[in-house]
């Protein structure tokens, strides 16, 4: 088994990555505390476009990861 050094910039930017990913993950958890007195609608909504920012943020881990894997 092979070891090699990642670049000390891409690590910055995959621990950037999960970084935003937990932040995200907080947000939504307290989104669905202030919201679900506004109703199931707003809820929804909320959620849907924490799943998109959370799908985004994990696109662009996984894509650094290529970066260190290659």
């Amino acid at each position: 088994m092979s070891t090699r050094t990642v670049p000390a910039d891409l690590r910055a930017e995959l621990a950037g990555c999960k970084y935003r990913i937990l932040a995200e993950l907080r947000r939504l958890s307290t989104l669905h505390g202030d919201l679900g007195e506004a109703g199931p609608d707003a809820l929804a909504e909320a959620i849907q476009g924490a799943k998109i920012a959370l799908l985004a943020l994990i696109i662009e881990a996984a894509r650094v990861e290529q970066g260190i894997s290659t």
